[in-house]
């Protein structure tokens, strides 16, 4: 089957590794007028001059915000778009499409093991300050607008420290997003600090980024946005939880009043659950099972379309 790619003809698609992988007939073309698949990654670039009944319409992504749709289908003038994204249970169905890291981390011993010493409780946020909203039913499951608040008053504070584009001016120490290693570069930043922020974009269940394995990889004790499918791999009680509508100083305050011990014993918790799991056989699992959603689709679509 031709497709073409509406977010850009000559980049890499969402059925680039079904291509590679020759596990489905799939063929490249430069013009929509050719393709018998039209595929996209935001939802946005199917119109009614781009969505046809003459061809399979396939939005594919694992953005939060490219496709907000929690239905598997929509329809656009006469053509049905076919969603695979966040909130559909099409993309993610576990917490591990973000685990691709080989080594091991080191349990914490002592004080003397820790990042910085345990008297400095500033907490580093390494994150867009980009505001949003993700409406569901009426209610806004993006976590945008309330890191922002953590963010921008935690500096008021003198409590957080702030890295990352999209901040009011004067915030933001630096931007690791424009180095040619963002990763190493996030890595380094958190290894300064004991406490992270680790915020996910929306709350929706197995939306686990790497904002939370870095942190854990970086040896801080993450704050994570409210999830209910964490709790399948990591101890709710270690995480530090912040939850929605919640205040900022009550969580600092808590931090502030925490003994060594409890942070140890917190951090040590999820150091354990990573350490004992197979994070890249995991990694793996969960994209080719991403995969193979999208294969199975595409071959029911292929003989109904022969028969």
């Amino acid at each position: 089957m031709r497709y073409f790619y509406l977010d850009d003809p000559a980049g890499r698609s969402p059925l680039h590794e079904l291509e590679q992988a020759n596990r489905f007939p799939l063929e490249r073309v430069m013009r929509l007028d050719q393709a018998d698949i039209a595929v996209a990654r935001r939802a946005a670039l199917f119109t009614p001059e781009t969505a046809s009944p003459r061809r399979l319409n396939l939005v594919w992504t694992h953005e939060p915000y490219l496709s907000l749709e929690m239905v598997p289908t929509i329809t656009v003038g006469e053509a049905t778009v076919h969603l695979f994204n966040v909130y559909n249970g099409n993309v993610y169905t576990d917490n591990f499409f973000y685990s691709n890291y080989r080594t091991g981390i080191e349990p914490l011993r002592d004080e003397a093991s820790l990042n910085v010493p345990f008297d400095r409780k500033t907490v580093a946020t390494v994150m867009s300050g980009k505001r949003g909203t993700l409406m569901h039913d009426g209610v806004d499951v993006s976590f945008a607008d309330r890191r922002k608040h953590f963010g921008t008053e935690g500096h008021r504070l003198g409590r957080v420290d702030v890295y990352g584009g999209g901040w009011p001016e004067g915030v933001s120490r630096g931007n690791s997003r424009q180095v040619a290693h963002r990763t190493n570069d996030k890595m380094d930043i958190l290894r300064g600090y004991n406490f992270s922020c680790a915020f996910e974009n929306t709350s929706w269940d197995y939306y686990t980024t790497e904002k939370l394995w870095e942190s854990l990889y970086a040896r801080t004790l993450p704050i994570y946005s409210k999830s209910s499918t964490i709790i399948q791999t990591f101890d709710p009680d270690a995480l530090l939880m912040y939850a929605d509508n919640a205040e900022l100083e009550p969580l600092l305050a808590r931090i502030d009043a925490m003994p060594f011990s409890e942070y140890r014993d917190r951090l040590n918790a999820l150091i354990e659950a990573v350490n004992r799991l197979p994070r890249r056989e995991l990694f793996f699992l969960s994209r080719a099972r991403a995969q193979d959603r999208l294969l199975q689709f595409l071959q029911a679509t292929s003989n109904m379309a022969v028969s």
